[in-house]
């Protein structure tokens, strides 16, 4: 007497059927994404992944395909898998080298904003930034400004109004300044990749929050008086210079990100890490110490910054 039952033995001789979305959009992802670690891509991988979405839907209806086919299902799938396979190569080596130049895009105008500094002692400013291309930097001494912008978009925006959000109070003479950008808008087969560079008064001190969503993010902060520093990036990627005097409070936090932290020369540091993240630490200039990555002298260095990472999954690096 037999328990197996004739249906299950027929369901078993069924071909299987085979995945190729998962395995290809990984694929493409870890190269782009190597491109971008390497400096070889010319572009930020959001940006392309941004222009070239659409391929992952191609992908998707071809495995849909595949498992309508049947029994043909796996000389057809070994043959489109192949073909697929040459084709997402092929097209990851065409972007890392024409990346630059799908960058250009169409022709671009520049918006400029200030915003006077007034009679205020302080300034807390806070950044939420998402999907382009941002960069911090410091504005020339005694310039009267608290910051300045400049926006650089595609010709088929409103130029007389860029996708940003700006609100501005003092109070007991704390400036209060939130800025948010509106990110790309999204039209088929077209550049739209903002490009922010703010630059902010280095005449008084500065509380500065930063949010990053999905950019590249360039924080030039040696020369602002920032005594407090807290960054909050979600699948971005960051090169932050700490303020090269002062004593400053560094944090760090984030999900898939990739951060790089430069401590100018003779700054001090005491670095924290915590999260699931590979941190990367120049043990030379930053002994471990305990739990901690310490500067020689750091208690008594006028100079000196408190760095705490609490990222997961991600990639930092300080130097």
């Amino acid at each position: 007497m037999s328990w197996d039952d004739p249906a299950d033995k027929r369901r078993s001789r069924r071909p299987r059927s085979v995945n190729l979305a998962g395995p290809l959009i990984l694929i493409t992802l870890g190269l782009l994404f190597l491109g971008a670690n390497l400096g070889v891509l010319g572009a930020s991988p959001w940006q392309l992944l941004w222009q070239w979405w659409p391929l992952i839907l191609v992908v998707i209806g071809i495995e849909v395909l595949l498992g309508l086919l049947g029994r043909w299902s796996r000389v057809l799938s070994a043959v489109l898998g192949l073909v697929v396979a040459v084709g997402v190569v092929a097209l990851t080596a065409y972007l890392l080298m024409m990346g630059p130049q799908m960058m250009a895009g169409e022709p671009a105008y520049t918006s400029r904003f200030t915003q006077e500094r007034g009679d205020v002692g302080r300034a807390e400013i806070m950044l939420d930034l998402s999907l382009g291309t941002f960069r911090v930097s410091a504005l020339p001494p005694d310039s009267g400004n608290l910051t300045e912008g400049e926006f650089a978009g595609s010709a088929g925006q409103d130029s007389d109004n860029p996708p940003v959000q700006r609100a501005y109070q003092e109070t007991g003479g704390v400036a209060v300044l939130t800025l948010k950008s509106g990110g790309p808008q999204f039209r088929m087969g077209q550049s739209d990749w903002p490009a922010w560079h703010l630059r902010l008064s280095p005449d008084l001190p500065l509380t500065l929050k930063v949010d990053a969503v999905m950019g590249t993010y360039d924080l030039d902060l040696r020369d602002l008086q920032v005594t407090s520093l807290d960054v909050d990036g979600v699948m971005a990627s960051q090169t932050i210079y700490v303020p090269a005097q002062g004593r400053v409070l560094v944090r760090v936090e984030g999900v898939m990100e990739s951060v790089e932290l430069v401590v100018p020369p003779g700054t001090a540091a005491r670095i924290h890490t915590r999260g699931l993240t590979a941190t990367q630490i120049d043990e030379q200039r930053f002994p471990r110490r305990g739990d901690v990555n310490e500067s020689a002298g750091f208690d008594t260095a006028a100079n000196r910054v408190e760095i705490t990472i609490e990222s997961v999954m991600s990639s930092v690096r300080v130097r």
